[in-house]
């Protein structure tokens, strides 16, 4: 359907016939939900119910070895001790009676305490105080339970034991130990037996622990019916609790216990209520209060399908309505492109671009028709790509509009998909970059321009190496033609020295000629081009094609082999004297420009400081000063420069020095590394001259993607001054100020001390100045904020020595 069109249709409602359907389909499913959850609420009742009657067994056990186990524990901390031990050997010891008194036996929870001797009998017998009015007597078996266990803890053959164990008066705890020293020396001296009785005053305590309600009836015995010896039988058979349902309201369950010596004496019983008929009734209420709330539901879902049906074509035509005005508000042209490759659907924007007058114009045109011809193998290339899935951004397509003015054209093409997922349209958004690509453009001139400055200033550089380092004139002339060549990108040169005494120019030096004529070279003033150049001291003097001109090789035949098609020459002067002549030659047209002519003449002004050894160690301080003050001028022109290209910042660079060397004299820096400072605050941000004007310009908050481009511009910075030994000392502060103290800065994520000193010092004033300066999306700080904020980042973003010196200079400054 064409997106212009409107469905004209009255939505269509539900019949009563089809309503009645859907009733009958809704109570058929609440009936077969009702039944499903009966049987599934009844499973997991039941399956609870054996969860929790095993857990019971379970938590038994678990305080009965917890009582065994304290038992043992009292045993060992009694029959580990030196009086024990010479008591058990028959010597008299006070201290026993005390330790294994009644009051003790009591409070350890200990009915009967027994000491036997090497020989394995009956040293002595203790017993505990009686809670209650009748008092506690041994029981005889206890006394002569299992002599050979306790033949067996004197040898050493065990080392304890203990467990549970049914006596006619009923099951008893115990815990047996031999007799040792206290240092465990020696071997036993006899064995301690504990015993504590389970009768119904401790079952009860035990019960409270558990949380269960439990007894321990003995297998064989008066109290013990046959089903408990048959229980057993079963239990040991399948190693798994007898469960029995004795009623409707409770149930028990039966596992076997063995007793100290491994036989199965004892059985644990406990008994549970059963939730059977609790949840079960409480499950019903719950299944007809769902089977209401699933009535409830289905006559809502009635409502819901016939009232959807009037708010379908409602919808549908505000949902056109609001697509239509997304897309006249786009700033984009956008077109809906159909899979012939015909333009389906498009804004104003798209018409504005083109040269249409209406979009309906472009509707039906084919989508190539607007892309120029040289271009359509990447718009294809695009398409493609979008097909397999996904968007395809592209930067650069030629657009042709109707009239025949083509420009470039950037945006994105996406890939339409119907309910589907089967493309269905193309969708391209673009617009005109052809201002984009033209700033672009300058940037780029602007960096190559930048670089070959930088270029000459290292061949500068090093020619101003040579003449400080070096008194050998031919070694430094021949550094000066070197760097001529190299920086200027000819393929000769040669210097003519001015002989005072003839008035003539003869050879003095030269590199990248061919013939040997040159050097036979003598000219009066006036002769050929040195001479000329010599004569009327003129500044840069060029020709463009040699080949025309034949006064250029008057000095000698042989020169016309050279195939040189430029020249240009420049008198050598100081103080006013004439020194010679500078020239240079290249074998193919060129062009020079101003700036090449510049840096012609500043070579020239080096090889004549060469030529003046008279006056070389004292002219030096003066000619040093003035290339200093050419780089320095050098430098703050990068300075204006980049501030020129980003205007809200201007005069930032030269404020920051200032006060970094204002700051740097508290630290008492001084000479050449007050000049790095300088300089390096001066270039602090000459990195951003590889940024591109839409990140740099940008009068909002960058993006995520924008921002790790901003942040490229410390490596940018480092990469163009490393190649310059003046700079070497200047390169911390650009590549280093966006550090911060705690770690989480950038371009290396450096913390604390490892950061330069001067890029420390240098980020607290770049801060300082950038707050009180007025921004586009903000107005400048006070100096209170600006201050209140430098003092809390001191710590976590700044250095925080260097911020107290910093308020304190500011204090100070008023």
């Amino acid at each position: 359907m064409n997106p212009s069109e409107r469905d004209t249709r009255q939505p269509s409602f539900l019949s009563a016939r089809f309503s009645a359907q859907i009733i009958i389909v809704l109570l058929s499913a609440i009936i077969l939900i009702t039944g499903i959850s009966f049987f599934v609420i009844s499973a997991s009742v039941v399956k609870k119910e054996d969860e929790d009657v095993l857990e019971g067994i379970v938590q038994v056990k678990r305080t009965l070895n917890n009582a065994i186990e304290q038992l043992d524990i009292a045993n060992k901390s009694e029959a580990d001790w030196t009086g024990m031990y010479e008591f058990a050997r028959g010597a008299e010891h006070t201290d026993v009676a005390d330790s294994l008194g009644p009051d003790t036996l009591r409070e350890l929870t200990v009915d009967f305490a027994l000491v036997y001797g090497q020989d394995g009998t009956l040293r002595q017998a203790f017993v505990a105080d009686s809670t209650s009015s009748a008092s506690l007597k041994i029981p005889n078996e206890l006394v002569s339970w299992n002599p050979m266990k306790v033949r067996a803890l004197i040898s050493g053959q065990l080392e304890n034991e203990r467990g549970i164990v049914m006596l006619p008066d009923g099951p008893f705890i115990i815990s047996m130990r031999p007799i040792r020293k206290s240092d465990l020396s020696g071997p036993p001296a006899g064995v301690l037996l504990m015993a504590t009785q389970l009768d119904r005053t401790r079952i009860e305590g035990m019960r409270s622990l558990s949380d269960q309600r439990f007894d321990i009836l003995p297998v064989y015995g008066d109290s013990a019916s046959p089903g408990t010896f048959l229980l057993v039988v079963k239990a040991l058979q399948t190693d798994v609790p007898v469960k029995t349902i004795l009623s409707r309201d409770s149930m028990s369950a039966d596992d076997v216990l063995l007793d100290a010596d491994g036989f199965p004496d004892m059985v644990i019983r406990i008994l549970q209520a059963r939730p059977v008929y609790q949840e079960g009734m409480r499950s019903i209420l719950w299944l007809l209060a769902g089977t209401a709330l699933v009535a409830l539901i289905a006559l809502a879902i009635l409502r819901i399908m016939i009232g959807r049906a009037r708010t379908m074509y409602r919808l549908q035509s505000e949902t056109e309505r609001l697509y239509r005005s997304l897309m006249e508000a786009s700033p984009y042209a956008i077109t809906l492109i159909g899979l012939d490759g015909k333009i389906a659907l498009a804004n104003r924007q798209a018409a504005d671009l083109a040269g249409y007058g209406e979009p309906s114009e472009l509707i039906g045109l084919r989508a190539a028709t607007l892309v120029a011809k040289e271009d359509l193998h990447v718009l294809r290339k695009h398409t493609e790509r979008v097909l397999e899935g996904g968007i395809s951004p592209y930067q650069r397509i030629t657009i042709r509009k109707r009239d025949g003015v083509e420009f470039a054209g950037e945006g994105v093409i996406a890939r339409v998909a119907d309910e589907n997922d089967r493309t269905a349209y193309i969708l391209s958004m673009t617009r005109n970059a052809s201002e984009r690509i033209a700033r672009e453009e300058e940037n780029q001139r602007l960096f190559a321009e930048t670089r070959e400055r930088l270029d000459q200033l290292e061949g500068l550089r090093t020619i101003d190496k040579a003449i400080v380092w070096s008194f050998d004139l031919d070694y430094i002339l021949a550094i000066i033609l070197e760097q001529t060549c190299a920086r200027l990108g000819m393929d000769a040169a040669d210097i003519l020295l001015y002989e005072e005494s003839t008035q003539s120019l003869v050879f003095g030096a030269k590199t990248g000629f061919i013939s040997e004529a040159l050097s036979h070279t003598r000219l009066k003033a006036g002769e050929g081009f040195a001479g000329k150049v010599l004569r009327d001291r003129m500044g840069v003097f060029t020709v463009a094609d040699l080949t025309t001109e034949s006064e250029g090789f008057s000095r000698s035949p042989a020169f016309a082999g050279e195939g040189f098609v430029f020249y240009a020459g420049v008198s050598l002067i100081v103080k006013g004297e004439a020194k010679g002549v500078l020239e240079v030659f290249k074998r193919s047209r060129f062009i020079p420009g101003v700036n090449w002519e510049f840096f012609l003449e500043a070579l020239a002004g080096q090889a004549a400081i060469a030529l003046d050894n008279t006056a070389l160690f004292n002219g030096m301080h003066k000619a040093n000063q003035e290339l200093r003050d050419a780089y320095e001028a050098t430098i703050e022109g990068w300075a204006s420069a980049l501030e020129f290209r980003d205007s809200e910042t201007e005069g930032h660079s030269r404020r920051v020095a200032e006060m970094s060397l204002r700051l740097a004299e508290v630290y008492g820096i001084s000479g050449m590394e007050l000049d790095d400072l300088r300089h390096g605050a001066l270039l602090h941000d000459i990195g951003k001259i590889g940024v591109p004007d839409a990140i740099l310009q940008k009068p909002g908050k960058l993006t995520a993607e924008e921002f790790e481009v901003m942040k490229q511009h410390p490596d940018i910075a480092r990469n163009l001054l490393s190649r310059i030994p003046f700079l070497q000392g200047a390169i911390d502060i650009p590549y280093c100020h966006h550090e911060r103290w705690d770690g989480s800065g950038y371009p290396r994520g450096l913390m604390g001390e490892r950061i330069p000193f001067s890029a420390r010092l240098f980020a607290v004033v770049d801060v300082w100045d950038a707050l009180r300066s007025d921004r586009p999306y903000r107005k400048a700080w006070t100096d209170e904020a600006v201050f209140d904020h430098i003092e809390k980042g001191s710590g976590s973003h700044f250095d925080p020595k260097v911020v107290e010196a910093f308020l304190k200079l500011r204090s100070r400054a008023g």
